[in-house]
């Protein structure tokens, strides 16, 4: 017959601590979301031909309520065929996920070392 033996830990500052990172990542995320989002539209902007700047002035960022979103071409009818000739939408959106998840990842370990 053992002799019962029990472990108790206590949690709760564990479960604080994580509850902290996980508020500071989620503070975090419209902003890396906002920047990604800007280093994405600085991209096609040197390989747009300028006329009249017209196509070049649709090129923006817009927050969301869960990150941020990239515009290119509004109602301009030849947006699509510039953007198939020069490839800027390519370019531009290409490791796009990448830069978002290296940027969460850095907020991620800042967040770690508060703790």
């Amino acid at each position: 017959m053992s002799d019962g033996v029990r472990v108790e830990a206590d949690t709760s500052r564990l479960e604080a601590d994580t509850q902290r990172m996980a508020a500071g990542v989620k503070r975090a995320v419209n902003p890396a979301a906002a920047d990604t989002a800007q280093t994405i539209v600085n991209r096609p902007i040197k390989l747009i031909p300028i006329r009249t700047g017209a196509l070049r002035d649709t090129v923006a960022t817009s927050p969301l309520p869960d990150g941020a979103a990239v515009h290119y071409g509004g109602t301009l009818s030849y947006a699509d065929a510039i953007a198939k000739r020069t490839g800027c939408l390519e370019t531009a959106t290409t490791g796009a996920d990448k830069l978002f998840r290296d940027a969460m990842q850095r907020v991620a370990a800042q967040e770690v070392r508060k703790v």
